[in-house]
């Protein structure tokens, strides 16, 4: 498990995400913390492609255009955030999130919003927590395990359009 930053090419290709020479470290896999910092040429998840990462970070001025795809993110950093998008960083296009790890945050302050957010943990006791206050575009599933809007104090959970909580699942708020 390492640390995978976006930097962008030059070869025609600067802003496909399943292009190994715009990382650090190549294509991005379920080991990798992906790090996307402010580059001239901001990465593109490419139709049909759903990238499985350990955790995403959208740095100051980063910005991802999800393009309609789902990110499964299946762990967290070692801050204990699955994601972490500052307030000055952006996502474009439609990004769904999917979030399969236990114990781990999300804080998402940037431009734009989650489409759809998936929360699958392990087993009906596994937790992810909200860090701050978020907005979800369109519809929150909770499939499996404990969505907590409660990490260190109450956070808001603004849902789009549907919420939906299967047998077994829990959403605390």
């Amino acid at each position: 498990m390492g640390t995978n930053t976006w930097a962008g090419g030059d070869s025609g290709n600067e802003t496909d995400w399943n292009t190994a020479a715009n990382w650090s470290g190549g294509v991005p896999d379920a080991t990798d913390d992906v790090v996307i910092p402010n580059v001239t040429h901001d990465p593109v998840i490419g139709s049909g492609l759903n990238p499985t990462i350990n955790s995403l970070k959208i740095e100051d001025g980063g910005n991802l255009d999800g393009n309609g795809n789902t990110i499964t993110i299946d762990d967290k950093d070692g801050s204990s955030y699955s994601i972490y998008v500052v307030p000055t960083a952006t996502i474009t296009g439609t990004l769904n999130i999917k979030v399969t790890g236990n114990g781990g945050y999300i804080r998402e302050q940037g431009t734009g919003s989650i489409n759809n957010l998936e929360v699958d943990l392990g087993s009906s006791s596994d937790v992810h927590y909200l860090d701050i206050d978020l907005s979800i575009a369109n519809n929150l599933t909770i499939t499996e395990g404990i969505f907590n809007t409660n990490a260190s104090s109450n956070r808001a959970l603004t849902v789009g359009k549907q919420i939906s909580i299967a047998s077994g699942a829990t959403l605390n708020c």
